[in-house]
């Protein structure tokens, strides 16, 4: 073997052979799903809270619509509404308003816009207080009704006192799963990850 052939033989030794099969090459990694996810639940969300506020808002108009049934002597479960029928359509107000705003976000996020965590974020922060407000003036209401039905009825004591204590669980439920949404979002929108994510989107 000349001088030539050796060198040429060296140089193919050296030089890094191809993979011989596909799963040689690095997987591509595509843009994560999260934003997909969590930017459905929100505008799933965002349509339930505001079919949910537009029911609460005008149902103390319709009266008939539960009345109707209410057995016959009994009393009335809608008869404390007039009384609270427009704090009922602030807090329906209330809820289709901030439910809007949970909508816009959920499509900000599937469209993997910049400025959909920070309103998400906005939006964890009105939910949670908007939450207390809307959970106090509802057991108040029930509160009330309950009353107005106690005096209109020949039910035992013992049945009125069992709905007061579910009017304070109702409550506690009320501001646990009010909460539990809002608070996610915010906790996942901090994480620095997510935020560096975030940057890239348009």
């Amino acid at each position: 073997m000349d001088g030539q052939q050796a060198d040429n033989l060296a140089g193919n030794e050296s030089r890094p052979s191809p993979p011989s099969s596909p799963g040689a090459t690095a997987p591509v990694q595509g843009p994560p799903a999260w934003p997909t996810v969590l930017g459905v639940i929100a505008i799933v969300f965002g349509c339930l809270g505001a079919l949910g506020g537009a029911m609460t808002g005008l149902l103390p108009f319709f009266p008939g619509a539960v009345s109707w049934i209410t057995p016959k002597g009994q009393a009335d479960p809608m008869a404390a509404m007039p009384k609270w029928r427009w704090w009922s359509v602030s807090i329906g107000a209330i809820g289709v308003a901030v439910a809007a705003l949970l909508l816009v976000c959920g499509i900000g996020l599937c469209r993997r816009r910049r400025w959909a965590p920070r309103a998400t974020l906005t939006w964890a922060a009105i939910k949670i207080v908007s939450v207390v407000f809307v959970s106090v003036v509802a057991s108040l209401i029930e509160q009330d009704q309950v009353a107005v039905m106690q005096q209109r009825t020949d039910v035992p004591s013992q049945a009125f006192a069992v709905m007061r204590v579910t009017v304070g669980l109702s409550l506690f439920f009320a501001l646990a799963w009010g909460w539990a949404l809002p608070v996610f979002f915010l906790i996942w929108f901090t994480r620095a990850g997510v935020k560096q994510e975030v940057v890239r989107w348009a």
